[in-house]
């Protein structure tokens, strides 16, 4: 009986062994569920991830769930599209293991209402026409339904555009006359626009020209207005053309355009010197620079008038001198006569016709007093003029 009872135990002892090597299952752990963002337009998609951990390392599946709305899954991330009504859904991901381990984790996403739309109120410009190459400022008016922000774009399939980041442009018409459509698109982040278009009337360009804007300069003045203004353009307003609302310094009357011309009229105007009863004791000095684009493929003709009053003391002051693409083409000079505190007619050469093919060109027009003596009452006034073929 001893000996039989020996061999049964010995089994017994070694289930028991076995049971105690066991692995059990340690479960696993959702570390984190994210999404793209916390909000969302109805109908619109938000993508999203689940973060977890096995404790043994097991491989782990995902299952995704919402009461609402639409989801795409693909394993450990998913694509949730939002229901059309709004308010806070809950978007659940369930991660398991082989071995019947499991963890459940959740996140909100506020819905608001669908996007309602944009609407375009208007679309204005500065004028109904405008010059071949010359530019028009645009302005669109819309309104987003939902208050949202709104983005602009400008297109024309002519012209350039200028686009300022908000909802106005700047529209170059081309130099072919007709009409041209600019359109403006507004839009949303969320998917909606809105556009609309104006039509602008392009009249043919009097003359295929870019240029006559006039960087202006001066030294030596004390009191004239037009000096070393903030434009660098040496005019604070347009000049009338007549003598006497001529101020010190640099004037220019606005262009007068034609059919077939462009003209223009300068005029740079003297302190008198203060060893004639004036306040300047300086040597007065003046640059005028146009820089000229003729277009297209037929050649224009620059004309230069000019005039003026002059010392009549010595001569070979109140000098001016045109140069054309670093050519001088005209000068003037005052007359002298050893006259004193007098003035009289400038001496001329003036420029003839000038021809100005296709492409840039620059004009130059330096003045000075020469010295700081015997000028009153001087000036010169000059008249360019662009002639079309």
């Amino acid at each position: 009986m001893i000996h039989h009872n020996k061999y049964l135990f010995i089994p017994c002892l070694l289930l028991i062994i076995w049971n105690c090597d066991d692995q059990y299952n340690k479960g696993n752990e959702i570390i984190s569920i994210t999404s793209s963002d916390s909000t969302v337009r109805g109908g619109f998609t938000l993508e999203l991830a689940c973060e977890a951990t096995d404790q043994d390392g097991d491989k782990l599946t995902y299952f995704w769930e919402s009461a609402s709305g639409s989801l795409d899954q693909n394993g450990d991330s998913a694509a949730w599209t939002a229901p059309l009504n709004s308010g806070f859904y809950y978007i659940t991901c369930t991660v398991a293991d082989d071995y019947g381990a499991s963890a459940v984790g959740s996140i909100a996403i506020r819905v608001f209402p669908r996007n309602t739309g944009i609407e375009i109120i208007s679309i204005t410009s500065s004028d109904s026409t405008v010059r071949g190459g010359l530019t028009v400022e645009l302005a669109c008016e819309a309104i987003d339904w939902d208050g949202d922000e709104l983005s602009y774009l400008w297109e024309s399939a002519s012209g350039s555009l200028d686009q300022n980041g908000d909802s106005t442009a700047a529209w170059t018409a081309p130099l072919d006359s007709g009409f041209y459509y600019i359109t403006c698109t507004a839009a949303d982040d969320y998917g909606a626009s809105a556009v609309d278009s104006i039509a602008i009337r392009a009249l043919p360009s009097p003359v295929p020209v870019s240029g006559l804007d006039w960087t202006l300069t001066d030294d030596g003045l004390i009191n004239g207005p037009n000096s070393s203004n903030e434009n660098n353009t040496g005019i604070t307003d347009y000049w009338d053309g007549t003598v006497e609302n001529a101020d010190f310094g640099w004037n220019v009357t606005i262009q007068e355009e034609t059919d077939s011309s462009i003209t223009q009229s300068l005029q740079f105007k003297v302190e008198d010197s203060a060893n004639c009863g004036g306040d300047n004791g300086n040597t007065q000095n003046g640059t005028a620079t146009a820089n000229i684009q003729v277009n297209g493929s037929s050649a224009l003709t620059m004309e230069l008038d000019f005039s003026g009053i002059g010392e009549a003391q010595s001569a070979g002051y109140d000098r001016i001198i045109f140069y054309l693409d670093g050519n001088v083409i005209g000068d003037g000079q005052a007359p002298g006569g050893g006259l004193g505190c007098a003035a009289d007619s400038v001496l001329v050469n003036n420029a003839g016709p000038q021809i100005l093919d296709p492409g840039p060109h620059t004009l130059i027009i330096e003045f000075t007093t020469g010295d700081a003596a015997y000028h009153i009452d001087a000036y010169y006034e000059i008249k360019a003029k662009l002639i079309a073929p």
